[in-house]
């Protein structure tokens, strides 16, 4: 039968959602959202309906909606949107920033190894090789990351 959507209303219960839907007409239920279209107020649809019976053996109705045209916009999502695009790979960083954040890793570096030395894992002659061996270790990651 063919009408149009009256008001789209959207709850939550314990986790799950539900959609109810009230028609032009004065149809109103659940919408069987696994079978509808997605849908607004103001869309013009077709539905079937289906009167079921809940947990405790009363009737409702379930609706199964579907556009009767290209009536897309009122929508309302029914389903999770697709993710963002990724961001650009062709994005310019300037040297100043590159130099500051070499800065701040070799400063990080710095600060683990003493505090390694500070624990006694460390000795005098073992302080400068570590230090160098991360630095070097970290620049060579940072600079497979620029480019």
């Amino acid at each position: 039968m063919r009408t149009k959507v009256k008001s789209f209303e959207t709850k939550e219960y314990n986790g799950k959602k539900s959609y109810t839907v009230t028609l032009e007409n004065g149809v109103s239920g659940y919408l069987n959202a696994q079978g509808s279209d997605t849908i607004g107020e103001g869309n013009e649809v077709d539905y079937t309906l289906e009167v079921k019976k809940n947990k405790k053996g009363q009737d409702y109705n379930l609706l199964t909606v579907k556009l009767a045209s290209n009536n897309a916009q009122n929508s309302v999502r029914t389903e999770t949107p697709p993710p963002p695009p990724p961001p650009p790979t062709n994005v310019k960083i300037s040297p100043d920033f590159i130099l500051s954040q070499k800065t701040i890793i070799v400063c990080e570096v710095i600060r683990c190894v003493f505090d390694a030395y500070m624990k006694d894992k460390l000795d005098n002659l073992e302080i400068k090789g570590q230090i160098n061996e991360l630095a070097n270790e970290v620049f060579s990651i940072f600079n497979e990351f620029k480019g």
